[in-house]
């Protein structure tokens, strides 16, 4: 019964949302408008347009589906997308090139240094012409197109909570981007570590005073979070705590996480974080818990490391409550069921939601069954917010992912943005209104 209940409302709630709007043109970002596009290739990869024609990329992931597939079977990987005649990298660059006001970028992030989120080097991976790397992910979206600041979670020295030179010596990726950003040093380029806390490192470069709504706040780099006020942070935890009796550590527990602003609307991404509810985990992996408060209502929520199970946690969405779910999908285990019965859940919190992936696999659809299928508004797209000027609404375009260029084949919304409607519902003082 719990199970029909969810769907049912659900389905009630936004079903007078959707339209196909197949093989409509695409309206290119005009100034004002806030668009955040996640781009359905090979790994997570999400283009950010600011009001101002600003331009942000926080990841660009590349990690095969045959090394996937030999690596943890039975798991099953997507395929790249559209196809695989170019690189991940190539794709998301020329996505890039359609989508943004000028094919350049003004910021690129690194969630974490995972081949999913940052690239992924093989033998085949071709070598740079212009400096002593190889072209994947990041990096090689970069030098498609310019990066103009990079910014990780650890720069410049790379030691938390370990050396990552170590790690380097065994990850080829790894050691692939570092050797990436100590050319940039020489080429006198920009990069950073995210500063936790802070709202003034990412901001409008175009028209800086323009759009004064407008926000980009770093809740998490690394082991070190927003307190919630003023520029205050805390740690989450230390070095001793993540590293194993080998020495070793999860780069998912160090993933950025960020909180978008505009007017009325909230945005949320925070790459692989953890929110593990299991007593098989470690409790200091939970991150979601302690960052829920800090983090508050939202409109739309990138859901964490792709909805797998060891995330997105109770605490986390009945904090979050977001209008919009959004699954940067891509194996078979995204998302998790008992994730995807969180979302839905109008135990957790009351109102409407839909939920977005970027990628279902069809072995997901069948073992989880009509109660998921019927509860997904997308399985498969590029997924593209568009934040109305001043941010009081918001719709969601799906763009089809299997041919190159940007397609639109379904539209949802307009969605009234959470703030905005408690504004609109408040009562006048003025009795003549």
């Amino acid at each position: 019964m719990r199970f029909i209940k969810i769907i049912a409302a659900a389905a009630a709630l936004s079903a007078c949302f959707a339209s196909g709007h197949a093989d409509e043109p695409f309206a290119p970002w005009t100034p004002g408008y806030l668009d955040i596009h996640h781009i359905s290739v090979e790994g997570d990869a999400a283009l950010f347009v600011f009001p101002d024609g600003t331009t942000m990329l926080f990841d660009a992931g590349e990690d095969r589906a045959d090394i996937f597939n030999a690596r943890v079977p039975p798991l099953r990987a997507a395929g790249r997308r559209p196809n695989a005649s170019k690189s991940a990298g190539a794709w998301i660059a020329d996505y890039i090139r359609e989508a943004a006001p000028k094919p350049t970028l003004d910021y690129a992030l690194v969630s974490h240094f995972h081949s999913d989120h940052y690239g992924q080097v093989t033998g085949e991976t071709p070598q740079s012409a212009v400096g002593p790397y190889r072209l994947t992910g990041v990096v090689e979206v970069a030098e498609r197109l310019g990066v103009g600041t990079l910014i990780d979670r650890a720069y410049p020295d790379y030691a938390f909570p370990a050396p990552l030179s170590d790690v380097a010596r065994r990850d080829k990726t790894l050691g692939n981007y570092l050797a990436y950003v100590a050319w940039r040093e020489k080429q006198g380029k920009r990069t950073e570590r995210l500063a936790a806390g802070r709202a003034d490192q990412i901001t409008p470069t175009r028209a800086p005073s323009a759009y004064p709504a407008f926000e980009v706040r770093a809740i998490k780099s690394s082991n070190v979070a927003w307190t919630g006020e003023g520029n205050g942070t805390f740690s989450l935890f230390d070095a001793e705590t993540a590293l194993n009796e080998h020495g070793r550590f999860s780069e998912n527990p160090m993933s950025l996480a960020l909180r978008v602003t505009y007017g009325a609307f909230d945005y949320f991404t925070a790459g692989d974080l953890l929110g593990p509810s299991s007593p098989d985990f470690p409790a200091w992996l939970d991150h979601e818990t302690p960052l829920a408060p800090i983090v508050g209502e939202v409109d739309v929520f990138a859901l964490n490391h792709h909805g797998v199970r060891d995330a997105n946690n109770a605490t986390f969405i009945s904090a979050l409550q977001p209008q919009a779910h959004i699954i940067q999908g891509r194996t078979s285990d995204h998302p998790g069921q008992e994730v995807f019965f969180r979302l839905m859940s109008q135990d957790l919190y009351p109102g409407p939601r839909d939920v977005f992936s970027t990628y279902v696999h069809p072995e997901t659809l069948v073992t989880y069954g009509p109660w998921f299928n019927e509860g997904l508004k997308s399985k498969r797209g590029h997924i593209l917010v568009r934040v109305s000027p001043g941010g009081a609404s918001f719709e969601i375009i799906i763009l089809d992912d299997a041919r190159p260029g940007l397609h639109p084949i379904a539209r949802f919304g307009p969605y009234l943005s959470r703030e905005a409607a408690t504004i609109e519902a408040e009562p006048s003082d003025n009795l003549n209104d």
